[in-house]
């Protein structure tokens, strides 16, 4: 007879292996409710100052990680725009604490750690103290293939006590076209270099192999190489961190006071969500609208389509919320696929940027909500071969929809102040070919727009401008002299656009125009990375009878004659003059192409002289009717630039005029009461009642006087949707097997 395999020792404590400890929290947690059923908070209450210390002790070491490789980072993601977040974990892999930076990160990188755990990465490849292991496997956790994880196992005494985590977006990471978000990107195999949860060091050094592979998959593998040796050192300084925490505290105080801080911050987020929120269903859509035709894609994959993403937003009174997806359309062959864990992401960035904001968010902050993303559809596709490339767009534009959905339930408990539209998400740009310095392949990604966004509307003001990003607490737009430095560009003028804003009572933020020359080079592909997927149908991120914005929008010009306006001392575009005429059309002579947000690729190379152009705002949401519009804020907007007396009298029904000696803009009270009296007159005259429109609607579903997009992406809803496909049916009064395939009388 074979002898009996010895069972392995574990790393853990009591050495117990990470398996049986995962399986241990998970399964006192289900049966009791508290956090590794901690059902009194010992520490808590002998000691609460210490505990406070130790919190707080926790969190400066992730924040010291972070802000440490930021001021040495060569990433211009890094050093610009602040791309990167350092997070302590429990030995289990749940987060205790992270630093500023990327909070959508934070539950991401514990999937990844849970994913090894499961896997019994204990076993094989072994977990060893000074090893690093490595993902940007977004059906395995990570948000988009351009964001990189390293993950370091941290030991005392030979136990795994914790692990410290840091991620950092990289600018190019290989794809089927040059830049780390490749819009025609149509399958995992196609999104660029991957690596799953592999160990990349041992003994807190690098393994060749891994060097040598970033070196042959990627276009730009210095900046990658460089980030790796970063977070290497900002998680040893996590570390370091930890280990004399320990030496300090005692180890059975650090493991006792790792599960109570989840515990107790669960219970403080349970007693925010019982103050701040009336309980209720909330309900908003979303619909991603994919043109894949435009695309240089695989005629396998030539497709046009729109998939339709109920939200709904159920907050019960004991303080559960459920986010469910139920009704979203089915998974397919493009970029805008999103896993569950990646939407589990999403919902730690709502959350942290809205409820949880002290810094003392952890795992036990997510414990209260549950996910219901149904198999099989966009949001928890069946396949591990779909492309994830732009899954992040999905969760730039959920996150703001479930901001609106929130608000409705602050606004109600009285909380006017922390009431927020949504905002709108930033298509970035991609600049790929040959660069100005003559290096050929060329690839980079643009992130100054994505930090220099306008927010929604609040409910007592008007919202930021270009000081917002939903991803980035912390925005910002970096100095121009760098991405000149990178881009095959000269830019000639930045500019906040007037009135492309959410209107309402109070208008969101504005975002910022950018207008450039490209700049030695006669090989340019620009590109942008659609993370709205919005044209035709934008969604609905006012509040309060506020309006959604506009969407994105860019383009250029080829064959320019910048040359002989140069010669001629004539002037340059430098902003965006009239929407339906831009400046850049009318002072240039050459081919001039608009593009939308979702029609992604420069079809012709781009040369020297030729000129480029992105507006970012993409329906960032107002906030109440925009005939309610203080006059004031519209003055001062009009004096500062940043709307025009046409705009003011179409959309705020307010008359102003210039006041050319006092240099200033004067409101005619009398007038703006006559306008504003004038359109409430036109609503009425203009609308029906509900059951008579209600009755017009319902006969266009039935004879299917629907676009055929349209059509096909309901069918994708009503196949795979359930309580979704039940209410639907019902609100029209339909057959039970109602489908547009078949339209009936």
């Amino acid at each position: 007879m074979l002898a009996q395999t010895q069972k392995r020792q574990g790393i853990g404590e009591g050495e117990r292996t990470m398996k049986d400890l995962l399986e241990e929290s998970t399964r006192l947690y289900q049966e009791t409710g508290y956090w590794a059923g901690l059902k009194e908070l010992k520490l808590a209450k002998q000691d609460p100052v210490k505990l406070e210390l130790f919190q707080s002790r926790m969190l400066a070491a992730v924040v010291a990680g972070r802000e440490a490789y930021k001021m040495v980072s060569a990433n211009f993601f890094v050093r610009e725009v602040g791309e990167l977040c350092t997070a302590l974990n429990t030995p289990d892999g749940y987060v205790l604490a992270y630093s500023t930076g990327l909070p959508c990160h934070v539950p991401l990188m514990a999937a990844q750690i849970r994913n090894m755990i499961l896997n019994d990465y204990e076993d094989d490849p072994g977990i060893n103290d000074g090893d690093v292991f490595t993902s940007n496997e977004p059906t395995m956790g990570a948000m988009h293939p351009n964001d990189i994880y390293d993950m370091m196992p941290i030991f005392y005494n030979g136990e795994l006590v914790s692990w410290a985590s840091t991620i950092i977006m990289e600018p190019e990471v290989g794809g089927v076209s040059p830049g780390s978000q490749p819009p025609n990107s149509t399958e995992r195999f196609t999104d660029g270099f991957r690596v799953v949860c592999e160990k990349t060091a041992q003994n807190f050094k690098l393994r060749k192999e891994f060097l040598t592979r970033i070196r042959y998959e990627t276009r730009g593998p210095d900046a990658i190489i460089l980030d790796r040796k970063g977070t290497l050192a900002a998680n040893f300084q996590v570390r370091q961190e930890v280990l004399r925490t320990i030496d300090e505290f005692g180890i059975e105080y650090f493991r006792q006071a790792l599960r109570e801080l989840i515990e107790l911050e669960r219970r403080n987020h349970i007693a925010r969500i019982k103050t701040r929120l009336v309980p209720g269903r909330l309900r908003n859509v979303h619909a991603a609208e994919q043109y894949q035709t435009r695309l240089p894609v695989s005629a396998l994959f030539q497709k046009d389509e729109i998939i339709l993403q109920p939200l709904e937003l159920r907050i019960e009174p004991s303080g559960k919320c459920t986010m469910d997806h139920d009704g979203a359309g089915p998974w397919g062959w493009h970029n805008a696929n999103i896993s569950p864990d990646q939407m589990m992401g999403l919902m730690a960035l709502v959350i942290t940027r809205t409820m949880a904001y002290t810094g003392a968010a952890n795992h036990g902050t997510l414990l209260n909500y549950e996910l219901n993303n149904p198999p099989g559809t966009v949001v928890n596709p069946s396949s591990m071969h779909i492309s994830t490339r732009g899954s992040f767009g999905f969760g730039l534009v959920a996150g703001p929809l479930y901001i609106g959905l929130q608000s409705r339930a602050l606004f109600a408990r009285g909380f006017r102040e922390e009431t927020q539209a949504g905002g709108g998400s930033c298509p970035v740009t991609e600049w790929s070919g040959k660069s100005h310095l003559g290096v050929e392949p060329y690839a980079t990604v643009s992130g100054q727009l994505a930090g220099s966004m306008g927010s929604g509307a609040f409910g007592v003001r008007d919202g930021l401008d270009t000081a917002y990003n939903l991803a980035i607490p912390e925005p910002d737009l970096g100095n121009i002299e760098v991405w000149e430095l990178l881009h095959q560009a000269v830019y000639t003028g930045w500019e906040i656009t007037p009135d492309l804003c959410g209107y309402g009572r109070y208008r969101s933020g504005l975002s910022l125009f950018f207008q450039a020359m490209v700049y030695k080079t006669d090989r340019l592909i620009m590109a942008v990375a659609p993370f709205d997927n919005m044209e035709k149908l934008v969604s609905n991120r006012g509040l309060f009878g506020g309006y959604p914005g506009p969407v994105a929008f860019w383009g250029y010009v080829r064959g320019a004659n910048t040359k002989e306006l140069i010669e001629q001392r004539k002037p340059l575009p430098y902003k965006l003059g009239d929407p339906l005429e831009p400046d850049a059309k009318k002072m240039l002579d050459g081919e001039f192409v608009l593009m939308s947000a979702t029609s992604a690729i420069t079809k012709d190379l781009l040369k020297d002289g030729d000129w480029v152009f992105h507006s970012s705002q993409t329906a960032n949401g107002g906030i109440g009717d925009p005939i309610t519009r203080d006059p004031k804020l519209a003055k001062a907007d009009l004096d500062n630039g940043l709307a025009t007396p046409e705009f003011c009298r179409k959309m705020y029904c307010i008359e102003a005029t210039y006041d050319s000696e006092a240099k200033e803009w004067k409101i005619d009270a009398k007038r703006t009461a006559e306008l504003r009296e004038a359109r409430r007159k036109e609503r009425l005259e203009r609308g029906v009642p509900a059951k008579e429109w209600w009755q017009k609607a319902r006969q266009r579903v039935l004879n299917g006087e629907l676009p055929p997009m349209i059509k096909e992406m309901y069918n994708g809803s009503l196949a795979k949707g359930t309580r979704w496909t039940q209410e639907y049916r019902d609100f029209w009064r339909m057959p039970q097997d109602f489908t547009f395939l078949e339209a009936r009388q």
